[in-house]
């Protein structure tokens, strides 16, 4: 999105830099905590980077309480093994709210 923008609308999509960043991170001293935001509209070389690099993806139990809700993937039932489970995100009314 050009700088100075005050919406979206003039922005474009752009290739992240994928395998090769993750490469240079694992073979870096130490290990920096990254957590996939895999939320929104996401393709399925999103999904395969995060489980590539063994990534943890987020779930977002505000999410889960629509009209699927037994099926939904962020129900707690439906969690698979590396998930982290937030209660809502910063586009979100609070959990109170």
């Amino acid at each position: 999105m050009p700088g100075g923008e005050k919406t979206t609308v003039n922005g474009t999509w752009k290739t992240g830099p994928g395998q090769d960043f993750f490469r240079k991170v694992e073979a870096a001293p130490g290990q920096l905590p990254f957590i996939a935001e895999d939320l929104g509209e996401i393709s399925p070389e999103v999904y395969l980077l995060r489980d590539k690099f063994n990534l943890p993806g987020m779930k977002v139990l505000q999410f889960a309480f629509g009209e699927n809700m037994p099926e939904s993937d962020h129900i707690p039932h439906q969690y698979k093994h590396n998930f982290i489970a937030y209660t809502g995100k910063h586009d979100n009314n609070t959990t109170k709210g």
